[in-house]
C-alpha cells in the first residue's frame, strides 16, 4: 500500500501505526477527507473543528484546525474572535453552524430540530449533514488523541501538520463482514455490592426503565431528513462495500447525504474491527459501547448495542439483566478489571480532557498494551456514532438489523422465551377438559396462550378467550380498522404474536396483501383516513398522557362517542 506523495506524518499516526497499521492507513485517508473533501467551506469547517476541540479541552487539534484556517481566506480578527470565543467577524448562519458544532459536542441529544432546521436552510441539506460528520469525526479523533497522549508531542513549531495527503490501495479496506464469535462469557455472576470504582452521583438517575422507553420514543422518531430509498444511496458506495440492500437508518443516511465523508470512515471502522478482534471481546466492546450511548443518552445507539449483544449470543433476558446492572450504581457484577474499564469509559465520555496517564496505565495493566489500544480506539469510535445518531435523531429500526448485516441467522440466537414458554402449555383436549362446559361454540384449536393459562387458571383462561373474541369480532369498530389499530399497538410493544394476528384480522376483514403492507411500511404510508385514530392508538401505548383533548374531540366527531369509547378500550385490552 504505496501513498501516490511522501508527507511527514503526524504524531497520532506514528503512534498507531505500529500496532493498528491497517487502522492508521484508514484513519489518515479519514482525516484527509474531513479536512479538504467535505462540502462544508474551508473556513468554517476549520472553525468548526476549532470549537469542537476547544469544547474538549484537545489542544492538537486546536491547533491543527487553527492550521487549516489559516490557510484560508478567514481574517486575523477572525482567526481571534474564535479564539476568544466571540465569532464576531462571522456571519450569523456560520455562529449558528459553530454553536451546532459545540452543541454536538457538550450535549448532542440537546440539539433541537429547529437548530437543525435552520442549517438546512441556511446551508442545504448536504452541507448540514456534513457538519453532523464533522462534530462526530472531531469527538471521535479529539478522544483517541487524548489518550494517545499526541497534545504533549506537537509535530511541528505551529503544533501540528496539514491534512496527509494519502490513497491506499481499495482492496485493502473491502473485508467481509463476519461477526466475530463471543469468546467471553456471557452470563453475568451476582454482584456483592462491593465495586472497586467510585460511584458517579447522577448516574442512576436515569432508570433502566426510563432508558427503555427512550428506545421506543425513538422507534417513533421522524429522521431530521428524508430516508433516502437504497437504489438512491446505493449510487454513491463504492462496488463491493455491500452485497445487498440495508435496512440499517444510519447508513441509508450518510451514503445518502455525505458519501465523501462516510465510505473513508466505513472503511476505518470495518478495519479497525477486523485489526482488533483477536483481543476485543464482542460482548465486552459493545457493553463499553452502551457507557457511551447513556453518557451521550443516544437511544439509536444504546438499541444498538441491544441488537449487536443478540448477534453475539446473549438472550434477550441476559440483554436486559445486563443493561439494568450498567444503568445501575452497582457494577459488581462485572470483573473488576472491566469496571475499571466501563469507568475508564465513562469518564472520556464526560470529561476527556481529564483522562490521565494513571487511567491509561491502569488500563494496560488490567487489559494489555494491545487490548488497552483497542479499548482507547474504539471507545472513542463511538463518540463518533453516537453524534451521528443525534445529530440526524435516526429512527430507530424495529427489528434487529445485524444479523443480516453480519451474515448471520437469527434463529441460532434467540432468547430461550422464543422457544419454549415458561408455563407448561397442555394438548386442546386437555385444555378443554379443565375449562368450564361450553354455553355455546364448538371445541376446536385453541391459541397457545390461552392453554398456558388454563394450566394454573382455567375459569380467568375461559373469561379471557370471551373477551378476547368480543374485542376482536364485536366491537363497533370497523374491522379493518380495529384490525389496524391493534397491529399499531403491538408493534410499539414489540409483541410479533399479536402483530401476527393483527394482520391475519385484517386479511379476515377483507384486507388485501396491500393493506397489509401499507400499514407495516411505517406511519408515513398509513392512509389519510386511518392516520387520527392510528396514532391515537400508538400514544395510548406509549405516551398515554400527552393525547390532548382535541385529538379526542376530533376522533369523536368523525367516529361518534360510542367508537371512541371502543378505541379506548381496544387500547387498552
Amino acid at each position: 500500500m504505496e501513498p501516490t506523495c511522501a508527507y511527514p506524518l503526524p504524531t497520532w499516526a506514528r503512534m498507531l501505526a505500529p500496532r493498528l497499521p491497517l487502522s492508521t492507513a484508514t484513519l489518515l485517508e479519514l482525516d484527509w477527507a474531513q479536512r479538504t473533501k467535505s462540502p462544508v467551506a474551508a473556513d468554517l469547517r476549520a472553525a468548526m473543528r476549532f470549537v469542537v476541540a476547544k469544547a474538549n479541552g484537545c489542544d492538537y487539534a486546536q491547533q491543527a484546525a487553527l492550521l487549516d484556517l489559516r490557510n484560508t481566506d478567514a481574517s486575523q480578527s477572525q482567526i481571534d474572535s474564535l479564539v476568544n470565543a466571540t465569532f464576531d467577524g462571522w456571519s450569523s448562519e456560520q455562529r449558528s453552524a459553530m454553536t451546532f458544532a459545540r452543541n454536538m459536542s457538550l450535549a448532542s441529544s440537546r440539539v433541537t430540530d429547529e437548530e437543525f432546521q435552520d442549517l438546512v436552510k441556511a446551508f442545504g441539506e448536504k452541507q448540514t449533514a456534513s457538519m453532523v460528520l464533522l462534530s462526530a469525526y472531531a469527538n471521535m479523533q479529539d478522544r483517541l488523541l487524548l489518550c494517545l497522549g499526541a497534545d504533549a508531542v506537537m509535530d511541528a513549531a505551529d503544533g501540528a501538520l496539514a491534512a496527509t495527503e494519502v490513497y491506499f490501495s481499495p482492496g485493502s479496506f473491502n473485508i467481509e463482514r463476519r461477526h466475530p464469535p463471543a469468546s467471553e462469557p456471557t452470563e453475568l455472576p451476582a454482584r456483592n455490592g462491593i465495586d472497586v470504582i467510585q460511584d458517579d452521583a447522577t448516574w442512576s438517575q436515569l432508570s433502566y426503565e426510563r432508558l427503555q422507553e427512550r428506545l421506543v420514543e425513538q422507534r417513533e422518531k421522524p429522521t431530521r431528513l428524508p430516508i433516502l430509498e437504497w437504489a438512491k444511496v446505493s449510487e454513491n458506495i463504492p462496488s463491493g462495500m455491500f452485497d445487498r440492500p440495508s435496512d440499517i437508518v444510519w447508513y441509508r443516511t450518510v451514503f445518502g447525504y455525505a458519501p465523501e465523508l462516510a465510505i473513508p470512515f466505513e472503511r476505518f471502522m470495518r478495519i479497525s474491527g477486523a485489526e482488533t478482534s483477536t483481543n476485543y471481546g464482542r460482548v465486552f466492546g459493545t457493553t463499553l459501547f452502551w457507557i457511551v450511548t447513556r453518557c451521550v443518552e443516544c437511544p439509536y445507539c444504546m438499541g444498538h448495542c441491544e441488537m449487536n449483544w443478540e448477534v453475539a449470543g446473549l438472550s434477550l433476558e441476559q440483554i436486559a439483566e445486563r443493561s439494568q446492572k450498567l444503568a445501575g450504581e452497582d457494577w459488581s457484577g462485572f470483573p473488576d478489571e472491566q469496571q475499571r474499564a466501563l469507568a475508564f469509559t465513562r469518564k472520556l465520555s464526560k470529561a476527556p480532557a481529564t483522562v490521565t496517564t494513571e487511567d491509561l496505565t491502569t488500563l494496560r495493566q488490567d487489559h494489555g498494551d494491545d487490548a488497552a489500544l483497542s479499548i482507547a480506539l474504539h471507545t472513542s469510535r463511538y463518540h463518533y456514532m453516537t453524534r451521528i445518531s443525534n445529530g440526524f435523531q435516526l429512527k430507530l429500526e424495529s427489528e434487529n438489523v445485524f444479523f443480516d448485516y453480519w451474515n448471520k441467522q437469527k434463529q441460532s440466537t434467540q432468547s430461550s422465551r422464543k422457544h419454549q414458554s415458561p408455563i407448561p402449555i397442555s394438548t386442546d383436549t386437555e385444555t378443554w377438559n379443565r375449562l368450564p362446559s361450553l354455553a355455546s361454540g364448538e371445541q376446536g384449536p385453541l391459541p397457545a396462550w390461552a392453554k398456558a393459562i388454563a394450566t394454573q387458571l382455567p375459569r380467568t383462561a375461559a373469561a379471557m378467550l370471551e373477551l378476547d373474541h368480543a374485542q376482536r369480532t364485536s366491537s363497533p369498530l370497523d374491522p379493518k380498522l380495529r384490525a389496524k389499530m391493534r397491529w399499531v399497538i403491538a408493534k410499539a410493544n414489540r409483541c410479533e404474536y399479536s402483530q401476527s394476528y393483527a394482520l391475519a384480522d385484517l386479511r379476515r376483514a377483507g384486507g388485501t396483501d396491500a393493506d397489509c403492507d401499507t400499514l407495516t411500511g411505517g406511519s408515513e404510508h398509513w392512509l389519510d383516513e386511518d392516520r387520527e385514530p392510528l396514532e391515537f392508538a400508538r400514544l395510548m401505548t406509549v405516551a398515554a398522557p400527552t393525547i390532548d383533548d382535541a385529538m379526542f374531540e376530533r376522533l369523536k366527531t368523525q367516529y361518534g362517542e360510542r367508537q371512541v369509547a371502543a378505541m379506548v378500550l381496544l387500547a387498552a385490552y
